[in-house]
């Protein structure tokens, strides 16, 4: 997704005809310079009021179908289960530069006004210079620029962090103790399943494969990931 910025000059100066490069420089620089990992969430509130697993499997993060068909393959893949806290942690530990936080949904339109997140302010831009300028807004406007989306998009929970790393290619981090189970597709293949389940890197957690019983979910073993 690109990201696309107007501009104003707060002090009433006339706009130069070239200024629409630094809209392209400052989705350029997003885009360059910030890798995302993104989680989705239990139901908190649904899960901790009730005690039936038909109520709250429904509501857990790894349980969600139209996910396991847009995201793992069409049911053939995986999903790790984490614990928030935890995983939480352990990336604060290892990053200084790095917001995270809930996604935030709404379908309103931010008026074009001194704080609008994709306005930029060319006075400032002019005086700060374009680096200094674009850390900055990134900085003030971190909420507004990576964890707000769309309602239609609400049913996913959202849960993400993202990092300010300027280095190309893929950023790995230590997890620790925060991986506490693997849910496997009820697509996947059984020479896939094996694999998973006598791999080193999953021992000791709990690993299900995840059935659906009349379109709700059915992690078998039953009584894997119960309260």
């Amino acid at each position: 997704m690109d990201f696309e910025f107007g501009f104003g000059s707060m002090d009433g100066n006339e706009l130069p005809l070239e200024i629409s490069k630094y809209g392209a420089q400052l989705n350029n620089y997003l885009k360059s310079n910030h890798k995302v990992a993104c989680f989705v969430t239990d139901n908190q509130e649904a899960t901790i009021a009730s005690d039936s697993p038909s109520t709250y499997l429904p509501e857990r993060g790894f349980a969600r179908p139209r996910m396991w068909a847009q995201y793992a393959d069409n049911h053939s893949g995986l999903v790790l289960v984490f614990n928030k806290s935890k995983l939480e942690r352990s990336i604060l530990s290892q990053f200084s530069d790095v917001f995270l936080g809930p996604i935030e949904y709404m379908n309103d339109i931010n008026s074009l006004s001194r704080d609008n997140p994709f306005i930029i302010d060319f006075d400032k831009l002019s005086r700060i210079g374009t680096d200094k300028y674009f850390k900055e807004h990134i900085v003030k406007h971190n909420k507004a620029i990576f964890f707000r989306k769309s309602k239609d998009w609400a049913q996913e929970r959202e849960w993400r962090f993202v990092l300010q790393e300027k280095n190309p290619g893929d950023q790995f981090f230590e997890i620790g103790a925060s991986l506490e189970g693997v849910a496997l597709g009820w697509k996947m293949n059984d020479q896939t399943t094996s694999q998973i389940k006598l791999s080193p890197f999953v021992k000791g957690l709990d690993i299900a494969q995840l059935h659906w019983h009349n379109g709700f979910p059915q992690p078998l073993p039953v009584n894997m990931w119960a309260k």
